[in-house]
């Protein structure tokens, strides 16, 4: 298996930690992925971009970017493909939500008002990648890693009273890292077509701005999430239940009059 297969494979079994509680050991697997990814990025060649498509015992069961719903499902086997393929590679949700999980996320962010989005992306990849979508893959795995040390960060805070600050403060760095990446690399068709990533990175990093108390920038995350759903309106780029989620998390903070909050 090439680079980007190597990677992929990665990929699929760091969400898999994932899902058994295996913080710590999904976020390394993730970040040797993109140290991989980026030697691919830097350096760019048919060899190294080149995959197979991987067998379905290795393809973690999963909601369609597209249209399917974004239910959990319980075997990893029962993977379908995604109903929209983009060029030679598709992505789709996961759920990475458990009781450990979920009582990680209660007890760590009590008080939180901003909703924690717990799924990750899974790729597949057929045949060469070609730069945008190397890129693409890319922002996805980076993704997952902010996600796992998300995760990491709010089971230790559960675990300890102490300043959060420092514990979260590089995952916001790593959900910031994938919009600048975004806003400086994308068309506009390029947007549409990783809407679910990029309204999945702007959800958690309100989530984190709010648990900080950066109250400028839990504003901004939610006009940012607002203009994200309008794209989607028109060819449901996004499944009905994933954007009633984040339809719901902007309707509930607006209601709370979270964006006239005084900035701290």
């Amino acid at each position: 298996m090439e680079v980007l297969g190597q990677c992929i494979e990665l990929n699929t079994q760091a969400i898999i930690r994932m899902r058994e509680g295996k913080f710590v050991e999904s976020s390394l697997m993730l970040n040797n992925a993109l140290e991989k990814l980026e030697l691919c990025l830097q350096e760019p060649s048919p060899q190294s971009m080149y995959t197979t498509s991987p067998t379905r015992n290795g393809h973690p069961s999963s909601s369609s970017h597209g249209r399917h719903s974004a239910s959990p499902v319980t075997d990893i086997s029962e993977a379908a493909p995604s109903e929209q393929a983009h060029g030679s590679c598709q992505y789709t949700s996961v759920s990475i939500e458990s009781p450990l999980t979920n009582q990680i996320v209660k007890k760590a962010t009590p008080e939180n008002v901003f909703s924690f989005y717990p799924r990750m992306f899974h790729v597949t990849c057929k045949g060469r990648a070609d730069p945008m979508e190397l890129m693409k893959i890319t922002m996805i795995v980076m993704f997952n890693e902010a996600l796992a040390r998300h995760a990491i960060a709010l089971m230790y805070l559960s675990q300890c009273k102490v300043n959060p600050e420092k514990h979260l403060t590089r995952v916001l760095g790593l959900y910031q890292k994938i919009m600048v990446l975004a806003q400086s690399c994308f068309q506009y068709s390029d947007v549409r077509e990783m809407l679910c990533v990029l309204v999945a990175a702007t959800n958690n990093y309100g989530h984190i701005s709010s648990q900080l108390l950066l109250f400028n920038e839990t504003r901004e995350s939610i006009n940012h999430i607002i203009q994200l759903l309008a794209l989607s309106n028109e060819h449901s780029f996004l499944p009905d239940d994933v954007r009633l989620f984040f339809e719901s998390v902007c309707i509930f903070l607006e209601g709370r009059t979270l964006r006239n909050a005084p900035a701290a």
